[in-house]
């Protein structure tokens, strides 16, 4: 049975210096969000995020992060983290990586499943508003999101190995195509 992935992101937010907002749906979506840990803890979260099952996400866009790391939630949903050294935090929930769809745009940035994986590590929850440059400290509503579940689900390394294989018998046929007596 194909299960939609939900979520929930801040919609209403109060500021550190007391203004609010409503935060346009897709700001959010575009991932306008990020978590933070102090920066003396982003090598112990790593490490905290390894003992909890999480995987460097390879293969993986680098987009300047210190770490990158993935875990399979929920078949066939991935948790994908980047850590940056400055202790900020982009997660989102996107299509497991060991399939072709994971290229297509069926992700959403996620805050509150990071957090989750973390908090025994650091409790305390801080959100950046990266298009304002300031500080979450209350959110009043949510929106309530849902990515679709891909209609088909193809996995890319069957493939791949089949087509490597058919490369290989390939070079070795035009190889022993080319054999031949040598001349005197």
């Amino acid at each position: 049975m194909s299960m939609d992935y939900v979520t929930y992101l801040p919609r209403t937010v109060e500021y550190d210096d007391g203004s609010r907002a409503i935060l346009a749906e897709e700001e959010v979506l575009r991932g306008c969000l990020r978590l933070y840990v102090p920066r003396n803890l982003v090598d112990r979260l790593y490490e905290h995020l390894k003992r909890k099952g999480f995987a460097d996400a390879i293969p993986s866009v680098p987009k300047g992060e210190k770490y990158s790391v993935s875990k399979v939630i929920k078949h066939p949903w991935e948790l994908h983290i980047r850590i940056y050294a400055d202790g900020f935090i982009e997660a989102e929930v996107e299509v497991s990586r060991e399939h072709f769809e994971h290229l297509s745009d069926r992700r959403v940035p996620v805050i509150y499943e990071a957090y989750e994986c973390y908090r025994d590590l650091y409790s305390q929850l801080h959100i950046y508003d990266v298009n304002r440059r300031k500080w979450i400290v209350d959110v009043i509503d949510h929106y309530q999101v849902a990515v679709r579940h891909p209609d088909t689900l193809i996995p890319w390394k069957p493939i791949a190995v089949t087509a490597v294989m058919i490369a290989v018998v390939g070079l070795i046929a035009y190889a022993l195509s080319r054999i031949s007596r040598p001349r005197e």
